[in-house]
């Protein structure tokens, strides 16, 4: 079970730690004075084998858990545990001392609770006159307190059992149908030893074995002056004299301890056997309560190593095993003190506890009901990483408004939080506002530099609004970072390489197709095996393609489809090659594949009207051009390509429809001009095209094509006109 715990959580080793303490100072009562010798006395032989074995088979399973996590420490971002980087000492000592205090006072008052407690949710303590530092006082104080009583009772204890000549263990009362009670009990010799003899205990032998524990053999209770029964409540009850437990409680056995104490003629105190069996068993529900409270909270103390967290409410869950048994204690021992009166308050009081905290319990469950629940409850300690979270569930569901406004309301209360910029940029981004999300990624870019995530997109948004400079700027600081100590190394070196992907795929639009090959062969050496290849071999396909290298783009085409064989661009890709070389019939099936895969893709139907386009079947061009205009409305190339399959089709009128939404769609570009006015040329409607190419010119002016089109224009409008005029004077 420890084994399972320590790979699931690693404060599940402490149970090697609560097992050791309970052996110690519960079965063999070890007082404090006499730890030393149980590492060289002969009579701590079986207790020290003991002890070895489990802090050996302790180590082992660290030792595999670390092996496990890479042999390197936990990961964690300074927000996390703001203290763990504080400059000053000082600091950092007053609140990692006031951090168990708090957690101590959560166990007691659980008000305030959050899925999340870094970025500062509990302030630094930086100076020795904060308030808070009573806190802390007080939980050690009391600590040290109950570990002071604890032993000395332990002492106290020890040198009331050793002034008898041997004392019994393990007397279990069990109550029978009858309302009466049988016993057994057995009598352990007082001086064992690790030498294996055999000695003589009322007249019986025991084996005292080596690991210094007596062979224990059944004994019937006899009738002795010492050893009286009595009868109470329909229950026996043994007095023996140095009995050590008893499994029934005192008012089922209707035994009343007695509190009170003698003094012999020799001036040294004596208890009853009730008071010693009393105090042994409350001794021992505070030894073992307080090492569930302690030890399986100390590896969040921060005291063996710096952890990745301020408050972790689950690293509670352990130690209030230990906080119920104390409390359940410490109503028992108010209930034997009280008078009736008393008695009753306390049951009150004890029903209020379990109500409220039972109507909390039902509270806190309801915000973990949903994400959206849980990061609305976190605000109130936690609000920026509350509402960045609340920011993101919103923007799933596609509420943008929300979502935006949460990102905003996040960033007031914390400006340096890189992932918020990011997820604001990524917003924007999406919404078609690029101006403002470079901005955002710029931010982020600012707060966290080696964010490569942030490089990715900010290099997408400036090539989206033309900025291909700035872009690949951005594209080649990117291709600069790496993993080294990040919590997320992989989502790391995934921006990085698909960074080097788009920067591959911008300088083969600008045409630079052999500085293209050269990045793109960088990405391939530096993808780890988890990166998704089979973009990056389409895109070396691409540009071997445009270089002229045939056989080798025909084989990343196909290395591209063999790591993922239902990729679409593949297919599209290949297919342009395969038509290019004369090979339609192959280009025909794959293109049928990519509509099959996705028939709601307009890319697909832009691809297959190209392909009948380059086939000189410039009607079926036209009829896929318009399934992707129907998929995708108002995409200039997909109008433009329609007008010029249109225009080879000779349906001249329906190509002028086209090339007029085509230029109202962009209307900064010279060539949808210039085709519009060809087409308004060829039927005949010249003052039309002249204002056509005369744009075109404006925005592109030394045009060669507009030029010459427009000088025909002009010299065919100069002949009607002169024909007109000569048919008029005649």
């Amino acid at each position: 079970m420890t084994f399972c715990a320590t790979f699931t959580k690693e404060q599940g080793i402490m149970v090697v730690a609560i097992n050791a303490a309970y052996e110690v100072f519960v079965v063999h009562q070890i007082r404090i004075r006499d730890l030393p010798k149980i590492f060289y006395k002969a009579d701590f032989c079986h207790i020290r084998h003991s002890l070895l074995l489990q802090a050996t088979l302790g180590g082992v399973l660290l030792s595999i858990r670390f092996y496990a996590t890479g042999l390197q420490p936990p990961i964690f971002a300074p927000a996390d545990n703001p203290a763990s980087v504080s400059p000053s000492l000082q600091t950092r000592t007053l609140t990692f001392l006031y951090l168990p205090a708090y957690n101590a006072w959560m166990l007691l008052c659980p008000t305030l609770l959050s899925f999340d407690w870094s970025m500062e949710s509990i302030p630094l303590i930086q100076t020795i006159i904060d308030l808070r530092n009573l806190w802390s006082i007080g939980l050690y104080a009391t600590l040290a307190v109950l570990g002071y009583l604890s032993f000395k009772e332990l002492d106290n204890l020890h040198e009331l059992n050793t002034q008898s000549t041997g004392r019994l263990k393990n007397v279990p009362c069990r109550n029978d149908t009858a309302g009466c009670a049988s016993y057994r009990y057995l009598e352990q010799n007082p001086a064992p030893s690790c030498n294996g003899v055999t000695q003589k205990s009322n007249g019986k032998e025991i084996k005292s074995l080596r690991n210094g524990h007596a062979k224990k053999s059944f004994i019937p209770p006899k009738r002795e002056n010492n050893n009286s029964y009595q009868r109470s409540n329909g229950c026996d009850i043994i007095r023996k004299r140095h009995s050590r437990y008893c499994s029934c409680s005192p008012e089922r056995c209707g035994r009343r301890f007695s509190r009170s104490s003698s003094t012999s003629s020799s001036g040294s105190m004596s208890f009853s056997d009730e008071d010693v069996v009393e105090r042994t068993r409350l001794l021992n529900v505070i030894i073992v309560a307080t090492s569930f409270l302690i030890f399986p909270f100390l590896p969040a103390t921060n005291a063996l190593c710096y952890v990745g967290f301020v408050i972790a409410e689950r690293i509670l869950y352990i130690p209030s095993v230990g906080f119920c048994l104390l409390l359940a204690e410490g109503a028992s021992q108010i209930w034997q003190r009280s008078s009736d009166l008393g008695r009753k308050l306390l049951v009150a009081l004890v029903i209020v506890q379990l109500c409220l905290f039972s109507f909390k319990t039902v509270l806190r469950n309801q915000e973990w009901q949903t994400e959206e629940t849980l990061y609305r409850a976190g605000i109130q300690v936690n609000p920026p990483k509350a509402l960045g979270n609340l920011a993101n569930i919103y923007k799933t569901a596609g509420r943008i408004q929300e979502a935006e406004d949460a990102y905003r309301r996040a960033l007031t209360y914390r400006r340096n939080m890189a992932d918020v910029h990011y997820n604001l940029g990524v917003l924007r981004q999406e919404v078609g506002r690029f101006e403002e999300a470079i901005d955002c990624y710029q931010l982020a870019i600012k707060c966290r530099p080696r964010m490569s995530m942030a490089h990715l997109n900010l290099g997408i948004a400036l090539t989206t609004v033309g900025r291909n400079v700035e872009a690949e700027a951005v594209y080649r600081q990117a291709a600069t970072l790496d993993d080294a100590g990040l919590k997320d190394p992989r989502g790391q070196m995934h921006g990085v390489v698909s960074s080097l992907f788009n920067l591959g795929r911008l300088l083969q639009e600008a045409n630079r197709h052999e500085d293209a090959l050269v990045v793109l062969e960088d990405a391939l050496k530096r993808k780890p095996e988890y990166y998704p290849t089979q973009s990056l071999y389409n895109m070396l396909g691409e540009t071997q393609y445009k270089l002229g290298n045939l056989p080798e783009a025909e084989s990343w085409f196909k290395e591209s489809l063999r790591s993922k064989a239902d990729h679409v661009p593949a297919h599209l890709t290949y297919a342009n090659l395969l038509g290019k070389t004369n090979r339609a019939t192959e280009a025909e099936r794959l293109l049928e594949r990519a509509v099959s895969l996705e028939p709601e893709n307009a890319n697909v139907f832009r691809h297959y009207g190209q392909f009948w386009h380059d086939q000189g079947d410039y009607k079926k061009a036209s009829k896929f051009y318009h399934t992707a205009l129907n998929l995708q409305p108002n995409d200039f190339e997909i109008t433009f390509n329609l007008a010029n399959s249109l225009r080879q089709a000779k349906d001249n009128e329906e190509a002028e429809v086209y090339y007029r939404v085509a230029v109202d769609l962009k209307p900064d570009v010279a060539n949808g001009h210039v085709n519009l006015g060809a087409m308004l040329h060829l039927n005949g409607k010249l003052e039309q095209a002249q204002a056509s190419y005369l744009k075109a010119l404006s925005l592109k002016p030394d045009d060669p094509t507009s030029l010459q089109n427009l000088k025909k224009l002009r010299n065919l409008m100069a002949k009607k006109s002169q024909a007109n005029k000569q048919q008029e004077e005649s």
